[in-house]
């Protein structure tokens, strides 16, 4: 990540106020495609939260009757 926001970084400063101008206009018809970048980000860094949080699992196959039961039972913390 850190590679691109260099690169960005350095193609802002390089480029002129024409070109970027010109950049931006040939970009513009991406605008109505997909979530605007605050929402992606948004949803990303809250993506993020919950992959790098572990749940509490047990798994237990312990039961009274097996007759009405499964094997296995997964029981979510």
């Amino acid at each position: 990540m850190g590679k691109l926001v260099d690169e960005l970084l350095a193609y802002l400063s390089k480029a002129s106020k024409e070109q970027l101008v010109k950049d931006w206009e040939e970009l513009k018809e991406f605008n109505e495609v997909g979530p605007e970048v605050t929402s992606f980000i948004e949803q990303s860094l809250e993506t993020i939260q919950i992959c790098d949080s572990v749940p509490e699992i047990a798994i237990s196959n312990k039961f009274g009757n097996p007759e009405f039961t499964l094997d296995f039972f997964y029981l979510a913390a």
